[in-house]
């Protein structure tokens, strides 16, 4: 008999794959990027948790940044981009009960121009919304403090 908590998450990007060539600004395999960062992130919860489902909804929203640095006299120019999703996913407790959970995803990435120097970082806001956490939300303030 199948163990459901063995099996592997089902995991839906279907609304990501029009912003694949911009995702590799991030890494150059950014849906495997996303499944290891995604697992990561639900096995570290409190509770901890299983991934049963991963579901992108909606279209991502985009906000990407040029701006000029001064460093040792020489002006360079800092890239970042940084991107929010709204998700679904089912997760299964230690006590086999299951639970869906809302919310949103942000990736943000600095040095997107350097090839193989992107620093980034990844935020999942349970009950988040797009309104907080999109383009006129929090993704701006994230975007501009993250170095």
């Amino acid at each position: 008999m199948n163990n459901p908590r063995s099996a592997q998450p089902i995991f839906d990007f279907a609304n990501l794959l029009d912003s694949k060539s911009m995702l590799r600004w991030l890494h150059p395999d950014p849906f495997e990027k996303l499944l290891e960062d995604i697992q990561s992130q639900f096995t570290q919860w409190k509770p901890p948790c299983t991934l049963q489902s991963f579901s992108v909804i909606g279209f991502p929203e985009w906000l990407t940044s040029l701006s000029p640095e001064s460093e040792k006299g020489q002006r360079e120019f800092q890239s970042k981009v940084g991107l929010v999703f709204k998700f679904n996913a089912i997760i299964t407790l230690s006590d086999n009960t299951s639970h869906a959970v809302n919310g949103v995803y942000t990736w943000i990435g600095c040095n997107i121009l350097e090839t193989g120097d992107v620093i980034d970082r990844t935020w999942i806001d349970e009950e988040g919304s797009l309104a907080q956490f999109g383009m006129s939300g929090l993704l701006s303030a994230r975007l501009h403090s993250f170095k």
